[in-house]
């Protein structure tokens, strides 16, 4: 799950949500063969511009059309924005929850500019000792580095509080081990395509209704589902009465 911004007539700036469901498969690269590879296959999207409570019940839908019911092991990846996690606990219970390493791994950073400087030889470094113990899953110990470091300004004090409330979800090691995927692209490459690259065009404003209908229509085709939405579309209703022939044309024709 996943949000991105579009340009809403009278209401400015408005996030529409995008989901992404799909089955992972696991491979050792023939150019690699001390790692394994993670590839997301049997994509389906989902997006609305709605609140955070609607939208679980279209994700859940969504889920449930693919057979999430059926499903020994349900995954759910994101970043930190706190309505990912509330849809998560509420339907999808069962669910191991991951935080995307991406976005953790960017706390660290922003940390290491805050204590250093943007320019410091000291920042990178710094950076990447802490990040392979978050790599490790030793979230304390990165807690307690950031901790010695909280007069420095926000970004350590972000990065406390983020690694803080997602500390059971950064869990990487045991992820890995068990072949889970640790990274949001699909989803990140859903809110792309599905509304960056349509909805977020130069100059572009959109009322509501329109934006989140041509989302929802590219939802269904890169999801291979546009037969299946046009057979759902109602019968297309007559718009015209037909006119009756004038009464000389009526006469001449008799």
């Amino acid at each position: 799950m996943d949000g991105v911004l579009a340009h809403i007539h009278d209401a400015g700036w408005k996030e529409l949500k995008a989901g992404c469901i799909y089955t992972t498969r696991t491979r050792v690269p023939r150019t690699r063969p001390d790692t394994i590879e993670i590839r997301a296959e049997n994509q389906s999207y989902v997006t609305a511009l709605t609140t955070a409570d609607r939208f679980g019940w279209h994700l859940w839908a969504e889920a449930w059309r693919r057979g999430v019911t059926d499903t020994t092991e349900v995954v759910v990846i994101g970043d930190g924005t706190h309505w990912i996690w509330n849809i998560a606990s509420e339907h999808f219970p069962q669910a191991t929850q991951i935080v995307d390493w991406y976005h953790a791994s960017q706390y660290v950073w922003n940390a290491a500019t805050t204590i250093f400087g943007e320019g410091s030889e000291l920042r990178t470094p710094w950076a990447h000792k802490h990040l392979n113990v978050l790599w490790d899953g030793r979230v304390s110990a990165v807690l307690t580095a950031l901790e010695s470091f909280r007069t420095k300004g926000e970004g350590v004090k972000d990065a406390i509080s983020y690694d803080t409330t997602h500390q059971a979800r950064m869990d990487y090691p045991a992820y890995r081990a068990r072949g889970l995927q640790i990274g949001s692209g699909p989803v990140e490459r859903a809110c792309k395509q599905l509304v960056s690259a349509r909805l977020k065009l130069a100059g572009m404003i959109w009322d509501a209704e329109g934006a989140e209908a041509v989302a929802v229509v590219r939802a269904w085709l890169r999801s291979d589902r546009w037969n299946e939405a046009m057979r759902l579309r109602p019968p297309p209703q007559r718009r015209y009465r037909r006119q009756a022939a004038p009464p000389a044309a009526a006469a001449a024709a008799a």
